[in-house]
């Protein structure tokens, strides 16, 4: 018996053992993927490893040619085309059409009749113009690979560090516009725009966040609750799927007393939708990097990540999909006591399985990142919340349950070489006063603090052009005050920040 054989037969053992075994279908599914892969491998003529690699590049690009080209649509839906006919259709080379396709032939999503017939698959029948799977797919293609190829460069150029900046990113490096945003990059070219918009609208359903999060324990404290606060705010709604599934699962919930927000051409499309789960809905202009509008609500969405790619206050029930902690800082400030933070993202396992990992790639591109527990737990706690559970383990979407926590202590990085953090807490007693009047002091505070530390400490080293000032994640309660120095770039989001005013019911 030859080692391949021998081989074979261990992983068939091994599979046969999985299957019988208690674990979770998706443990199990990701540990059958995993050996399914090394039979392939195993059968597999003998080849260096590099090929192995490269290999899915061919197909990669080929399955971009025929969406681009429409050739899945020109393929008949049964039966077979001649490469002679389909290469008539496309306008096009018949060898060259014929060499694109072998490699989707060789990868199963296209089947060859004889040497001169083409036919579809189930695969390859996904793809036809307009189909989830064909809009994604492109978008994936030219947001994520081609930028991507150009990251040995861009970490050439900017160090070997996450991207940390909503500019200077992968996907705007890889563009050749470094200077501008994501959503900048997707919107600069009307072709760009309406393939990010489809790609959205289409993801946006991928994972459902029905089922994730029980509402039931809030329905006594809506009908006991002031009838003037919103008990949903959604910021960086989209087209309010979020909020409408919500809806339709928790009737309890009214309407009129939910708000969207996000950027106005978004809500332009919003209200032309018409839909009637959210026509009574308030429709609120807000970029979620600002001062949050609405205050005292009790459930809050934040769900950006599902709708650009790029998630107060009493009892509030916050949906983070973009979790950044500055966003987190500055949502926080508005926060009561009783407050409650839900990010619903994917919280996924360490090490991720390859979907996760590709997904965590597309969301390096934009200075974006998936996490785990264990990372969501670092940013709430650097954002001055308590993290209490991941709810929905078992679902597409996961909900991350946060609330506050006093007093407000939390650090974070602001830009220093070496990735220093500096962070300070101390009594403000003599300076808390109004929340209009109590910035302005509390600034002044904070310089004379920082002046004494600079004499006191040689060795802290400050960032040429870095503003010494307080963060604003201030505890009304403790007389706790946090600051650290901020540079430029991040200090316009603080300073907006803090004009929310300190934490607490008033």
């Amino acid at each position: 018996m030859s080692s391949i054989t021998e081989l074979l037969y261990d992983l068939v053992g091994k599979l046969s053992a999985l299957i019988e075994s208690p674990l979770k279908q998706s443990e199990m599914n990701e540990k059958i993927t995993q050996i399914a892969e090394r039979v392939i491998a195993a059968a597999r003529p003998d080849m260096p490893d590099w090929t192995t690699r490269v290999n899915g590049f061919g197909e990669f690009v080929a399955m971009k040619l025929f969406i681009d080209w429409n050739a899945f649509e020109a393929i008949p839906p049964s039966g077979t085309i001649s490469y002679e006919e389909l290469s008539k259709k496309l306008n096009a080379d018949k060898s060259l059409v014929q060499r694109i396709a072998w490699h989707l032939i060789a990868h199963g999503v296209l089947i060859q009749v004889g040497e001169e017939e083409l036919a579809h698959t189930e695969i390859s029948k996904r793809y036809l113009p307009g189909l989830p799977d064909t809009v994604v797919f492109s978008f994936w293609y030219e947001g994520t690979i081609v930028p991507s190829v150009k990251m040995p460069e861009y970490f050439a150029k900017y160090g070997r560090r996450e991207p940390d900046s909503e500019i200077r990113t992968p996907l705007a490096f890889g563009f050749g516009q470094p200077e501008m945003t994501p959503y900048e990059v997707y919107y600069q070219e009307p072709k760009r725009r309406d393939q990010f918009q489809k790609a959205m609208q289409m993801a946006q359903y991928a994972a459902p966040f029905t089922g994730s999060y029980n509402f039931s324990w809030i329905k006594e404290k809506i009908r006991n609750m002031d009838e003037q606060r919103a008990v949903l705010v959604d910021v960086g709604a989209g087209n309010g799927h979020v909020t409408k599934a919500i809806l339709q699962e928790n009737s309890f919930i009214p309407t009129e007393r939910v708000v969207l927000e996000d950027r106005e051409d978004v809500l332009n499309h919003v209200a032309a939708m018409n839909d009637p789960w959210l026509k009574d809905a308030k429709l609120q202009i807000h970029d979620f990097h600002t001062r949050q509008p609405i205050k005292r609500q009790y459930f809050i969405i934040l769900s950006k990540l599902t709708e650009t790619l790029t998630h107060g206050f009493s009892q509030t029930l916050w949906f983070i999909g973009y979790v950044d902690a500055y966003i987190i800082m500055a949502m926080r400030l508005a926060m009561a006591s009783d407050s409650r933070l839900l990010i619903a993202d994917n919280v996924i396992p360490n090490p991720p399985p390859i979907t996760e990992c590709m997904l965590d790639f597309t969301m390096l591109n934009i200075a974006g990142k998936e996490r785990t527990a264990t990372a969501f737990n670092d940013v709430i706690t650097r954002a001055g919340l308590r993290m209490v559970k991941v709810h929905g383990m078992d679902k597409k979407l996961q909900v991350v349950e946060s609330v506050s926590q006093s007093p407000a202590v939390c650090s974070f990085d602001v830009g220093y070489p070496g990735s220093m953090t500096i962070s300070f807490n101390f009594d403000v007693t003599h300076c808390f006063g109004r929340p209009q009047e109590h910035p302005k002091d509390l600034g002044s505070h904070t310089e004379k603090f920082m002046n004494a530390r600079r004499q006191n400490d040689q060795d802290l080293q400050v960032w040429p052009g870095s503003t010494a000032s307080t963060t604003g994640f201030s505890d009304s309660d403790t007389n706790t005050c946090i600051f650290s120095y901020a540079t430029p770039s991040w200090f316009d989001v603080l300073a907006n920040s803090f004009q929310m005013g300190p934490l607490g019911d008033s």
